[in-house]
This record gives C-alpha cells, sequence and structure tokens, in this order.
C-alpha cells in the first residue's frame, strides 16, 4: 500500500491538534496521516495485543492493523507499539505522520533525547528515536486515553482474541467502527501558526 503525500512544509506544535480540551480525537493537518497506536496487556501476563489505526487530514479511515506480542510489561509493549506503527509508515511510504500514543512516558522518551522511560527499553527507544529521525516529517506524540478510543478497543479485542490481521479501505473491524463514527462526528480542525 502506498499513500502519496505532498511535500508541502508545515511549522507547527505537534501536541496541539492531538486531542483538544473536551478530549475529543483531532486530525492533523492538510496531508498528514495520523496513525493512533496502542497496547493492551494483563498484569502478570506477558502476552500483548497492539493496534494501530491510521486516519487521513479529514479524520477518514484509512487502515487498521492488530498483531499479538510478548512483552516484558505494559510500557515495553506500548513502545513496541510505537515501533510497529512507524515501521508500518514507512511500508506504506508516509511523508507526513503524526503518530499519537496514550503512553505519555514513551512519547517524552521519543522526543526528548537526553531521557529514556526504562533502562530496560535505552536499545527499543533508541531504535524508535533513529527510525523518526530518518523521516524529517514525523512526529511521535502523546494523547489522553479517551483520545485514543479505537486503538485502545481494538488492541483488547486482539490481546482477549489472538487475531493479528489488517484491515484496508473502506472496511474497519467492527471493534473500532462505532468509535470511528464517533470520532469523526465530533472532528474538530486546527489550524497551526
Amino acid at each position: 500500500m502506498h499513500i502519496d503525500i505532498p511535500s508541502t512544509q508545515h511549522s507547527h506544535d505537534s501536541n496541539r491538534h492531538a486531542c483538544n480540551l473536551r478530549r475529543k480525537w483531532s486530525p492533523g493537518p492538510l496531508d498528514w496521516f495520523s496513525f493512533n497506536v496502542d497496547a493492551s496487556m494483563l498484569k502478570n501476563s506477558h502476552r500483548a495485543g497492539l493496534a494501530i489505526i491510521v486516519r487521513d487530514c479529514t479524520g477518514k479511515y484509512v487502515a487498521a492493523k492488530s498483531l499479538v506480542i510478548s512483552a516484558r510489561d505494559i510500557d515495553q509493549a506500548e513502545a513496541l507499539a510505537v515501533l510497529e506503527g512507524l515501521q508500518w509508515a514507512q511500508q506504506m511510504q508516509c511523508g507526513k505522520l503524526i503518530l499519537q500514543t496514550d503512553n505519555q512516558g514513551n512519547a517524552v522518551a521519543v522526543r526528548n533525547y537526553n531521557k529514556h522511560s526504562r533502562r530496560e527499553d535505552v536499545n527499543l527507544i533508541n531504535q524508535i528515536k533513529k527510525l523518526i529521525s530518518s523521516h524529517p516529517r514525523w512526529i511521535v506524540t502523546y494523547v489522553n486515553r479517551v483520545c485514543n478510543g479505537p486503538a485502545d478497543k481494538l488492541a483488547k479485542y486482539v490481546r482477549k482474541s489472538g487475531v493479528t490481521k489488517g484491515w484496508y479501505n473502506n472496511n474497519p473491524h467492527n471493534v473500532i467502527r462505532r468509535q470511528l463514527l464517533l470520532d469523526s462526528s465530533q472532528v474538530l480542525y486546527f489550524t497551526f501558526i
């Protein structure tokens, strides 16, 4: 799957678009794609469900992907979801990307070159940073869990069901269809200065 994205540049604050004060999901600027990622894991378990939801700048659903992985804890699973989302964006040849995660520790670690979420995850975070640094129009930002609803729902479903799959075009999984419709009916658009 190839997404053709124009090469116009935008100057922006990546956190402003992500989730407004009313806690509603908002799409990114014109010509940018939003990748919402999440992981779901039970305590005392190493099995995690990962979910990636892709939407365009109008909020329209583009694709979703789910994976079942083994992880040490939820922080590592969330970081692996970020990495998986970025690798998928690279495969899709996505030029302008805002990847949104509800794990604030990982978002801060990825954006701040002097901090890491945990010592055990240094290599994983560095791998994410390296991938981002090779794509100047990619950013990773934190969003409130409420603004990450479809990814949260799909990750929980995947953890329970074990379904590893991709959903493309206008055919999202039933688990997220209602949440996607709710998000798109409440979309607020932001202009970046």
